[in-house]
């Protein structure tokens, strides 16, 4: 629920009313009573959150593909020199940084390497140095005090666009940006940070 308060505070400019509450029937009585809940918005943006939903529900009937290029290729391999939707922001010998096509906040920018890479651990050390330095450079220029540094490997874990890169994401109030997901549980950890420095030291030997 908090994540789609947010998405439609974000992509329709309104702040969605919601109301819960249980039934007098009782919890139980699952036909005419239990938990429920009344989503509402202002009536003037109800025709923007009604789109809005519907565009929701479609999207999720579709099988999640990766984003290509309007050449059909790499979308940030032809980025990479700047495009009408992805305009450059910032560069270095090895790295680009442009604004996002698909903006969470003002200032959503992505950065990459120029060479094609799929995976973060598949840049070299100059690359990955480059690239957080113009995170930094447009962090500093934009004047953020606020924001996250997202980065994604593999599809389980989100990516949709298999050319390693990093997305500088402000946070100008609640609402936009990213939404941290509250109450995730602990996992255990025993025994790992000793396995991590064990592999850790075989690899350099």
């Amino acid at each position: 629920m908090g994540w789609l308060h947010s998405h439609l505070a974000r992509s329709t400019g309104t702040g969605p009313i919601v109301v819960c509450g249980c039934s007098a029937r009782g919890a139980t009585d699952h036909a005419r009573g239990g938990i429920f809940d009344y989503w509402g918005c202002p009536a003037p943006a109800a025709e923007r959150v009604i789109v809005e939903v519907r565009a929701l529900i479609e999207r999720g009937r579709r099988p999640r593909r990766p984003h290509v290029g309007a050449e059909g290729g790499c979308l940030l391999c032809e980025a990479a020199t700047g495009t009408p939707r992805r305009p450059l922001v910032a560069e270095s010998a090895g790295a680009v940084g442009v604004l996002s096509g698909e903006p969470s906040a003002p200032g959503h920018c992505v950065f990459f390497p120029r060479r094609h890479t799929p995976n973060l651990h598949d840049l070299d050390d100059a690359e990955l140095a480059q690239i957080f330095s113009l995170v930094k450079r447009v962090a500093i220029a934009l004047e953020l005090d606020q924001y996250n540094v997202l980065q994604n490997n593999g599809a389980r874990a989100g990516q949709t666009v298999f050319h390693a890169h990093v997305h500088l994401v402000p946070k100008p109030t609640a609402a936009t940006g990213l939404t941290v997901q509250p109450g995730l549980a602990a996992v255990d950890q025993t025994g790992l940070a000793e396995r991590i420095r064990s592999r850790l030291a075989a690899s350099r030997s």
